[in-house]
């Protein structure tokens, strides 16, 4: 059976003013877009990902209305260039940085192959014996579904799971989910548990949450460390393509 590469556009800015300066013709060209030379394994497939990195001057020029038209046309041609000849979904395949999305007015999910991506090399590395897991506050069954999506290639290998929150509505579809189809039992609590896979769909965590995540050699998948995952692995690609 054919394994499925799902495809991923990452558009981050650089941390550097390189250059200082951009010149009229610079400013004209597209902007250039990177493929990993890795594919991300999934548990069933891959992920191949494509990059682009926006410079730096951006950030200080998007305050001026021409400018900041110039940037955009060039942000959108981007999206236009993947999605037409290289077969990405826009919006469902693509993942702004934080800063782009502060700097252009934007909030966005994160697709869930980026999740599943990040669980898969945690898979590698860990037991899923005994799991945690949390979802926003404030969610429909649709927050349900994607943590169950997330889940079902591993429950053949989970005994036991902790909903860290309170408990919910959704929380409760979730549940009834793992008893009913795999008898997998799942209970509640303030933080997961030691040396644990954290499947985090749930809210920014607080400094004390991540110094305890640090000390107890937690493996948290949030939306902030994939992030993270992201833009290292697109500066990376850069940097090698451009030295």
């Amino acid at each position: 059976m054919e394994k499925e590469t799902k495809l991923l556009y990452y558009i981050g800015i650089e941390d550097k003013k390189r250059p200082a300066k951009l010149s009229g013709r610079q400013r004209k060209q597209p902007l250039a877009i990177y493929r990993h030379t890795e594919l991300f394994p999934l548990e069933k497939g891959s992920v191949c990902l494509y990059c682009s990195r926006l410079p730096f001057l951006m950030e200080e020029e998007m305050g001026r209305r021409r400018r900041r038209k110039q940037w955009m046309r060039r942000l959108f041609e981007a999206q236009a260039y993947a999605e037409e000849k290289l077969g990405v979904r826009i919006p469902e395949e693509m993942v702004l940085s934080d800063k782009l999305c502060k700097l252009i007015d934007r909030q966005e999910d994160l697709p869930l192959s980026v999740f599943a991506l990040g669980l898969k090399r945690f898979a590698e590395k860990t037991s899923f014996a005994n799991i945690s897991i949390s979802l926003p506050w404030e969610c429909g069954p649709g927050a349900a579904e994607n943590m169950i999506e997330l889940l079902s290639p591993f429950l053949s290998r989970i005994n036991y799971v902790t909903f860290v929150g309170k408990e919910s509505e959704t929380a409760g579809w979730v549940e009834d989910y793992l008893y009913g189809e795999y008898g997998i039992v799942m209970s509640y609590g303030n933080r997961p548990g030691k040396n644990q896979v954290w499947i985090d769909l749930g809210e920014p965590r607080t400094p004390a949450m991540e110094k305890f995540l640090s000390d107890n050699e937690i493996y948290h998948l949030s939306r902030g460390e994939m992030l993270k995952f992201l833009d290292t692995a697109a500066k990376n690609e850069y940097n090698t393509k451009i030295n």
